[in-house]
């Protein structure tokens, strides 16, 4: 299974034929949570946090 995330648009070695950033198409998706809109790195680096989930991108987890 894999998990779909909400794209930036700037994947690379994506063709983008069908990409909405381009205004080319429909697809607003990847599997490249690096390129998720909606998901940053916590500060440190070491997993990333859905954005608006009321956890601080500061919280560090022991």
């Amino acid at each position: 299974m894999e998990i779909a995330y909400l794209c930036d648009g700037q994947v690379e070695g994506c063709n983008k034929r069908n990409c909405y950033y381009k205004g080319a198409g429909k697809c607003k998706h990847t599997t490249n949570i690096h390129h998720a809109k909606n998901f940053v790195k916590n500060k440190h680096g070491e997993y990333f946090i859905e954005k608006g989930s009321g956890v601080s991108a500061e919280t560090k987890t022991e």
